[in-house]
């Protein structure tokens, strides 16, 4: 994302370095984080986070490409506004079987990838897709003619 379209208005707790409309976007989700934190100190649930960024990501969505990770820790957060892969794989380490899943917006070997809807919104832990959930708004024009030139 770069086409200028933020605005500092929109941020009231933090405050941005650069002027890139990536950054901002990383901000408007930070900032919404914040909001949703409970007085613990800490996110609450999966279902409650998801119901907390899902308004902030639906509207950076028209405004350009939009495909993100978020990690807090405990769970992977991923959105993908218009094209991203995932791959389930067992991995052996240490004589203990791992379920992994891998996350690449074009698939990385000849294995059975899955090509993700537009605006899924999944959260990931312990190698498995533990909730989905669906944004809005379309990817911009600008997004999809690069997806189409690429």
């Amino acid at each position: 994302m770069n086409y200028q379209l933020h605005t500092t208005q929109d941020l009231t707790l933090i405050h941005l370095m650069g002027d890139s409309d990536s950054e901002w976007a990383f901000c408007l989700i930070m900032e919404r984080i914040h909001k949703c934190i409970s007085q613990s100190g800490r996110l609450g649930d999966v279902d409650h986070t998801l119901s907390c960024l899902e308004p902030v990501i639906s509207a950076v969505n028209p405004l350009d490409e939009f495909n993100f990770l978020l990690g807090n820790g405990e769970h992977l957060f991923v959105h993908a506004h218009s094209l991203l892969h995932l791959l389930t794989r067992t991995c052996r380490c240490q004589g203990c079987d791992q379920q992994v899943i891998m996350v690449a917006t074009e698939p990385l070997s000849d294995e059975p990838w899955l090509g993700l809807l537009p605006n899924t919104f999944l959260v990931l832990k312990d190698g498995e897709v533990i909730r989905e959930a669906r944004t809005q708004g379309p990817a911009s024009l600008q997004a999809w003619r690069r997806r189409l030139t690429d």
